[in-house]
């Protein structure tokens, strides 16, 4: 019974805490999340003096989509640009395919985050010059606020003499509708401690308290409570636990509780742990969803799926 308990408890471990994240997440080298939709504020160059040339116009519009999985799309265009007369594309004149060329920039590819810096692996780009290449740029988030520079900008900064330009960009996090919801995914590593408190040998059934530390996409820590009960079949028993967890859950702020239901019928295990309805609370209200389970190299990694109400 006692084998039986300490695999109960390990099944326990394996669905609750959260640690380091996994390397296919995109943000491996911050604590800083920078996943979701973010709307353009400023594109500018700025030059050695300090003065500035909007690159796009006082009004420039555009897109930069980061998510889960470390894929992005950036979009930037000059509200400005001349319709082309002819209305076909392929009969355009040298001005309109200037205008056309000079008023966007658009590339996509595969991003991560290392300490200060957003790094772009570009896989294909409106300036050809810049497929295939990897572009850093060292950046700060206040709030919703995300800032970074362009080391070489893709106009003004070329060969022809333009040393000590760079880029500006400047994006606002982009809030959805109130009532929207959009399926998720964090992902990490996690650690956690448990404390006997009670055990009945009659009756066969055990308490148990939870201690556990979160990072990764969710930063933080939580406690619980499980129960146990065992059998006289040699590798069947149950357990149950509630957790309450508070922290950070890519960049929102609250906490939700966890319910865990894991059964081990004859050896072989089953485990669910889903997010008690209407239990987050603050900047996680209106949280809902399920934990998965993954073991690698003696490490145990989650990943939660779930939705979460854009009220920011």
């Amino acid at each position: 019974m006692r084998r039986l308990l300490g695999r109960i408890v390990v099944a326990a471990i394996v669905a609750g805490g959260f640690a380091p994240p996994v390397r296919s997440l995109a943000d491996t080298g911050s604590p800083v999340s920078l996943v979701g939709s973010w709307t353009l504020v400023l594109v500018d160059n700025v030059q050695p003096d300090g003065s500035r040339v909007h690159l796009y116009g006082e009004r420039p519009e555009g897109l930069l989509v980061l998510d889960a999985d470390g894929r992005y799309s950036l979009e930037i265009f000059s509200a400005d640009r001349p319709r082309f007369a002819a209305g076909d594309k392929a009969k355009g004149t040298p001005e309109e395919y200037r205008a056309a060329a000079q008023g966007s920039n658009a590339h996509f590819g595969r991003y991560r985050v290392d300490g200060s810096s957003l790094i772009f692996q570009i896989d294909h780009a409106s300036y050809p010059n810049w497929e295939g290449t990897e572009q850093k740029r060292p950046f700060t988030l206040t709030g919703d606020e995300l800032r970074y520079t362009v080391p070489t900008p893709t106009t003004g900064a070329g060969a022809a003499g333009a040393a000590g330009v760079t880029g500006e960009v400047v994006w606002k996090r982009a809030e959805a509708r109130r009532d929207s919801k959009l399926t998720q995914h964090a992902k990490g590593e996690f650690d956690v401690k448990v404390t006997p408190v009670a055990q009945d040998a009659a009756s066969g059934l055990g308490r148990m308290s939870l201690d556990k530390t979160f990072r990764g996409d969710l930063a933080g820590t939580s406690v619980g409570e499980m129960l146990t009960a065992m059998s006289q079949v040699e590798g069947s028993g149950v357990y149950v636990a509630v957790e309450r967890v508070t922290g950070s859950l890519s960049g929102r702020k609250g906490s939700f509780a966890l319910h865990h239901t894991g059964v081990m019928e004859r050896g072989k295990p089953s485990l669910t742990v889903t997010v008690v309805p209407d239990s987050g609370t603050d900047g996680l209200a209106g949280i809902s969803g399920k934990l998965t389970i993954e073991i690698t190299g003696g490490k145990h990694f989650y990943e939660l799926e779930y939705t979460l109400p854009d009220s920011r």
